[in-house]
């Protein structure tokens, strides 16, 4: 698993490159893809609490997706 995690924020990291469009340091774009991938971790290994709290499942995938685009949206709300 750590090794798709591993992939997954390197993945990210390129992606927020682009949409940064080399306004950030380097530093601070793996940071982002870092805090991303930590958040989303946390949301889906306490899934029931985390549902608990927000008053709905956050994994019925209509409710993931929200949840997905409000913590993009949260990091890159110009874009």
């Amino acid at each position: 698993m750590y090794q798709a995690v591993g992939v997954l924020r390197y993945k990210l990291a390129s992606n927020i490159r682009e949409i940064c469009g080399g306004k950030d340091s380097e530093t601070s774009i793996r940071i982002k893809a870092y805090e991303i991938i930590s958040i989303l971790q946390l949301i889906f290994f306490r899934a029931k609490d985390i549902s608990n709290y927000l008053g709905f499942d956050v994994l019925d995938y209509d409710r993931m997706v929200e949840v997905i685009d409000t913590i993009l949206n949260d990091h890159f709300p110009n874009h």
